[in-house]
């Protein structure tokens, strides 16, 4: 398992080589694999030494541990000797560091090695320094500790700018990913990336010392309320620069904060710099933001088309933004390219406002919950943020799947669960799940649900309309009497056009899975008596969408 803050920061390779290289020097060490462990020994946070090895899982590293035998033991560390010749022709031992505070033998630390020595000793240190080996795994225990606390930073701040404005995660979670698409394009260095990453998720921070008046006032704002605005960005630096005291490998993070709103033609702020001399991060994230901001909709604004986003972007050049940069975004709307999936995106990411569903067996329904997503890869955690203190068994769960919103898109994936521990929720096989069978498009738009038998009416706002399904969002109170009432028949009214392409039609529908969000609840409907003529009808007018922003990005 690769981590991107221990590697990128810390040169821990020329550390363990040379550990490696002395202690090989008596013992004839071939093929040395080493792993640290999790507080509780429950998950593997880093893994070193071969490919084949790196991918190696905790249930994978356990049923070796069966495999072994124990040759010697004190309160540091055990040796273990493998029973035959299991991995390697030569006999393969693994020395297991413990957690120094906790009374039962959780591991911390492992390495597994071969050599051709008839017989080591763990007192022999002519052989093998073992109290050097412990200082090791606990100095990078403690770092990737220490430095994965910025996780639970960035949670208690979107708690904190949640209660001020309710779209600011997603907001935050918006840019973020567009900063991934960005550093993607410009081949920004891992370690870039991930400064960047995190800059977005805590870049307007600043804004809890702006009233909540200012933040979510409908119309204009004075020239005199502008003012306090601007300070959310000198004020958002100052804040994260104190709360990441200590922390110096996210020094720069500050930084990129404070400048995010400065302009190229150097009539931004909050210190008028201009071109170059804005910090290149900053830019970046100023124009992710920018992004953002004119494609999401407020109570006070219209979301932009991603034509109009273009064309501002293209006149903004060199005025706004960096020109290469706006290029490089240009690009990125144009080719709608996607990379935020776990399994296209080898860093952390960290999505505040994600959601965990499945189908409960004790009761047969659907359950969802809501919390924090850390994904790496087709792995990740999902954090329980929710009111729901149910701990619910891992066995008794089906058809798991996990969700969060991107630029007005609801993403979902299929996933596996691991097990559960101290409010999280492990997770592997992370896939990507397509919401629809054929072919589905993100659809801002109101539709009418209407309830059969209670007859009540329901106002939606559609989120994805496509051939088979259609997914929509009600409100907290809306969306419960909908789950209530699950079983009962509903039906949808869809009433769209799209240049000459109309469509009037009511179906039926059927729930499939639903999502808590901190707007309600978000719910994947599949039409139960679609007939071919008006699937064809349904899938004409979503072509129709497609093609006309197809030409709109051409012309752009």
């Amino acid at each position: 398992m690769r981590n991107i803050i221990l590697e990128d920061f810390l040169d821990f390779e020329t550390h363990f080589v040379e550990f490696v290289k002395r202690t090989s020097f008596f013992l004839d060490i071939t093929d040395p694999r080493f792993c640290i462990f999790n507080d509780s020994g429950s998950e593997i946070t880093y893994t070193f030494g071969s490919s084949q090895f790196s991918e190696i899982t905790i249930d994978e590293y356990r049923n070796h541990i069966k495999n072994t035998r124990v040759i010697q033991k004190d309160n540091i560390a055990e040796l273990r000797k493998s029973n035959g010749k299991l991995l390697a022709n030569n006999p393969t031992y693994m020395i297991n560091i413990f957690h120094p505070s906790l009374e039962r033998n959780v591991i911390l630390g492992s390495l597994i090695f071969d050599t051709s020595k008839p017989a080591l000793n763990l007192d022999d240190h002519r052989n093998f320094n073992v109290h050097y080996f412990q200082q090791l795994v606990y100095h990078i225990q403690t770092v990737i500790s220490n430095y994965e606390r910025i996780y639970f930073l960035i949670d208690t701040f979107t708690e904190l700018m949640v209660a001020r404005d309710i779209f600011m995660p997603y907001h935050m979670t918006n840019v973020a990913n567009i900063c991934i698409k960005l550093t993607a394009h410009l081949n920004l260095a891992p370690k870039d990336q991930m400064i960047l990453y995190f800059s977005a998720l805590l870049h307007d921070t600043g804004k809890l010392f702006v009233s909540e008046n200012i933040i979510n006032k409908p119309g204009q704002l004075t020239d005199d309320e502008f003012e306090l605005i601007k300070l959310h960005s000198r004020k958002g630096s100052e804040l994260v620069s104190n709360t990441l005291h200590g922390m110096t490998l996210l020094h720069n993070i500050p930084q990129t904060i404070k400048h995010h709103h400065e302009r190229y033609d150097g009539n931004g702020y909050p210190d008028g710099l201009i071109g170059k001399s804005i910090p290149y991060l900053s830019r970046v994230l100023g124009v992710a933001d920018a992004v953002d901001a004119m494609s999401s909709k407020r109570a006070y604004k219209d979301l932009e088309s991603q034509e109009r986003i273009i064309a501002v972007l293209r006149d903004q050049s060199g005025q706004q933004f960096d020109p290469e940069i706006a290029r490089a975004m240009v690009d990125i709307l144009i080719h709608d390219t996607k990379l935020t999936t776990p399994d296209r995106y080898d860093s952390n990411l960290f999505i505040p406002k994600g959601s965990f569903s499945f189908k409960y067996q004790v009761g047969n329904v659907i359950k969802s919950l809501s919390g924090n997503l850390l994904l790496t890869n087709r792995q990740g955690k999902f954090i329980i943020h929710d009111a729901d203190s149910t701990i619910y068994s891992v066995k008794a769960m089906q058809k798991a799947t996990i969700s969060y919103f991107e630029q007005n898109d609801l993403i979902e994936y299929r996933v596996t669960v691991k097990h559960y521990e101290n409010g999280t929720y492990y997770l592997d096989n992370i896939t990507y799940l397509p919401t629809d069978k054929t072919f589905s498009m993100v659809w801002a738009s109101s539709a009418q649900i209407f309830n059969k038998e209670t007859l009540e009416l329901f106002e939606a706002q559609v989120i994805k309309l496509g051939g088979d399904s259609i997914v929509f969002q009600l409100n907290a109170i809306e969306g419960q009497k909908y789950i209530d009432n699950s079983q009962a028949v509903h039906q949808v009214k869809i009433d769209e056009t799209v240049e000459a392409v109309s469509l009037q039609m009511v179906l039926t529908i059927k729930v499939v899975n639903y999502y808590k969000t901190d707007f309600g609840f978000a719910f994947i409907c599949r039409y139960q008596d679609i007939q071919p003529g008006q699937k064809d009808r349904m899938l004409r007018l979503l072509f129709r969408k497609q093609s006309m922003q197809k030409r709109s990005k051409m012309n752009s």
